[in-house]
């Protein structure tokens, strides 16, 4: 049998990927799974698993992060992602098995065929420091599951973002905006590493869509929105965007 771990926060695309595996991949058995990169670094400790399967985006940062700490690794990896057909041909290029979300049942038996061939792994440290390259120069983006599959946001299109009781809306440059399923909290954590910050308990703006600040009035945005600046945030706020203009 096949040892694997699954590395992915949406518990849908987990889920989703372990029925596949039962139903389709006889020999493949899941003996853990993690969310991001801390528990999946433990994950893997553990279980010694034969094959990992990685989503890149995870909530506290690339999963690089948990290759970097295994450079001589004996195991397997299936890199599981969102991107472009740019993308996907860099994967294709450094000869790196991927799987495009949602899952493609034929392409997965593909690639596990891949792997009862070679018995090895099919990544190097000089092959992953140059795919790191890669999605460094790529814009930034942020994906958001939907009934369809899922939908892929540019971040320096998003203007703002609100909570909505556990909800968030996300609002983008052209005008059109979107409801996600996660807290406001989920997407600080992604989101303050470019330009956005928490001016308020319920609204998180992208820094750069800022046109006027006024004390009394709140913050106005590009899209002509204006988000409250709270009293607890202005000392903070105003050290941030005053660090981003040195």
């Amino acid at each position: 049998m096949i040892r694997a771990v699954i590395v992915e926060d949406e518990f849908g695309s987990r889920e989703s990927l372990k029925a596949i595996l039962s139903a389709y991949i006889k020999d493949v058995i899941v003996v853990a799974e993690a969310i991001d990169i801390k528990s999946g670094i433990l994950a893997i400790e553990e279980h010694q698993p034969d094959m990992v399967f990685l989503d890149i985006r995870l909530p506290d940062g690339d999963s690089f992060g948990i290759l970097d700490h295994f450079p001589n690794a004996s195991f397997e990896i299936i890199f599981v992602t969102a991107y472009s057909d740019y993308l996907q041909k860099a994967f294709d290029y450094f000869s790196l098995q991927y799987l495009t979300k949602p899952v493609d049942i034929e392409k997965l038996e593909k690639a596990m065929e891949r792997y009862r061939q070679v018995k090895n792994t099919a990544f190097s440290l000089d092959k992953l420091n140059s795919l790191k390259k890669i999605l460094e120069d790529r814009p930034k983006i942020l994906t958001l599951p939907n009934n369809d599959g899922i939908r892929v946001l540019v971040i320096t299109d998003i203007v703002r973002l609100e909570a909505d009781g556990s909800y968030t809306k996300i609002f983008l440059e052209d005008g059109d905006s979107l409801i996600s399923t996660k807290g406001i909290g989920h997407y600080q954590k992604i989101l303050e590493k470019h330009h956005f910050f928490r001016t308020h308990k319920s609204h998180l703006i992208n820094v750069d869509m800022i046109l006027n600040i006024s004390y009394s009035d709140g913050i106005l945005l590009k899209n002509k929105d204006r988000v409250p600046l709270s009293q607890r945030s202005k000392k903070e706020f105003l050290d941030f965007i005053g660090q981003l203009g040195e």
